[in-house]
């Protein structure tokens, strides 16, 4: 799991509420690496506009993020994170790549997060007051939240509390976030003064509404990607939530609570499916040398949301993702009691990385997919010290005998060299 780090940037700029182009909000972007979803939620004060198409780009099972202040409108820098994160690359790289390529960077907000645990918030010089966003990590959970033209500070980190603190899963803790940070006054055009943001406090005195627009999307494994593109956004993809709120009329309702309302609806639609935080998936190893002859044994226990054994299962299935070697045999779920099941995972004689997928199926035609299995099938003859396992034991016997005959020749060639420690790397 990643370092827990904290890190807040405000920036306070005396301009206009609105500049050319420009959109005021805030935004909480997230991912839990436990069950590897992906998730994001903002709202704005602005009306006839959909914000889910302007703002996120989320990548289930990769990352999220979210690109504010000045609208991204026709999605080229929401492209430009969507390809990095798919490489792989580091959202302070990505950051960077941006600021070099967008001439009104300084104009931008950001929030960014991936699933290796690295999380981003960026507010330019030309956001307006107030403007600022914190990172951090909560357990398994890493965040982004960020606001321009918001009532001051005490959104944002009314919005980490709730992240933080609130009981239940990543859709949950944005849901809490979303209403702690409407309280705290959220956009200050709405609740506050339309030319001076952040001037009546936070929260204002009184206040109808924080925003007019907002949405809630949280993927996960399995999830469709989607299309990343002017017309369409780069959140269009089919997610396991996604609520939106939209609005034509200033007399409009706060989609806060609009939201809040869809959620709650949501939830109770879930009741008795599997759900993957509430689960326990759990893998006896996660190396085993090739042709072992004792398998692997994936332990699985169901629960739906609220903890309770699911109902309706009609199958459960372990499959090689498209990406694995597909060395390894898979054998067939045994339902152990009524909610716990095994399957067993002999290692094949090709060493490599297997990536196994678990599918639980119900009959309802719901298919819940779980976080992908990544199991090492290592090199026997890599296993120097015969305990079982190629590690750094291993590593460490191969380097002490470089350049001699010893207990280091895993090719058995009669001398340990450089042929031998390719041999023995990719089991690490």
């Amino acid at each position: 799991m990643a370092r827990c780090n904290r890190s807040i940037g405000i920036i306070l700029i005396v301009v206009a509420y609105v500049v050319a182009g420009a959109e005021a909000t805030w935004s909480i972007v997230a991912v839990d690496q436990a069950t590897c979803e992906v998730g994001v939620a903002s709202a704005t004060c602005l009306t006839s506009f959909d914000l889910r198409v302007g703002l996120p780009m989320v990548l289930p099972e990769v990352g999220v993020a979210a690109a504010q202040s000045r609208i991204d409108s026709n999605a080229t820098n929401r492209r430009r994170i969507r390809d990095m994160m798919l490489a792989g690359e580091d959202p302070v790289d990505i950051l960077a790549a941006l600021a070099a390529n967008d001439g009104p960077h300084e104009q931008r907000q950001y929030g960014m997060v991936d699933l290796s645990g690295r999380a981003l918030t960026f507010s330019g010089t030309q956001t307006g007051a107030y403007a600022g966003g914190v990172t951090g990590c909560a357990g398994s959970i890493v965040y982004a939240i960020q606001g321009n033209v918001i009532t001051g500070a005490a959104v944002i980190t009314a919005a980490e509390v709730a992240l933080r603190d609130t009981p239940g899963a990543l859709p949950e803790r944005l849901m809490a976030a979303m209403e702690a940070a409407r309280a705290m006054g959220g956009d200050g055009r709405c609740s506050g003064s339309s030319t001076a943001p952040d001037s009546c406090g936070a929260p204002p005195p009184s206040f109808v509404r924080s925003a007019y627009v907002g949405f809630l999307i949280v993927g996960r494994p399995g999830d469709t990607v989607g299309v990343c593109n002017r017309r369409l956004g780069c959140a269009n993809g089919d997610y396991y939530l996604n609520l939106n709120v939209t609005a034509d009329l200033f007399t409009a309702p706060d989609p806060v609570p609009l939201l809040r309302e869809m959620f709650d609806e949501w939830r109770a639609g879930l009741a008795g499916a599997t759900d993957i935080a509430e689960s326990l998936l759990t893998v006896s190893r996660s190396r085993i040398l090739a042709s072992d002859p004792n398998p692997v044994v994936v332990h699985l226990t169901l629960r739906d949301w609220q903890g309770l054994a699911p109902a309706g299962v009609e199958s459960i299935q372990a499959a090689h993702a498209d990406d694995s070697l597909g060395s390894s045999t898979i054998g067939e779920f045994v339902n152990l009691a009524a909610d716990e099941f095994e399957v067993p995972i002999l290692a094949g004689a090709a060493a490599g990385r297997d990536r196994i997928v678990v599918t639980v199926a119900h009959a309802d035609g719901r298919v819940v997919t779980f976080p992908t299995i990544e199991l090492r099938v290592q090199d026997p003859r890599a296993d120097l010290n015969g305990d079982g396992v190629v590690d750094l034991l291993d590593l460490g016997i191969l380097l002490g005998a470089f350049g001699s005959a010893a207990t280091g020749d895993v090719t058995a060639d009669g001398v340990t060299d450089l042929a031998d420690l390719a041999a023995l790397l990719p089991s690490l």
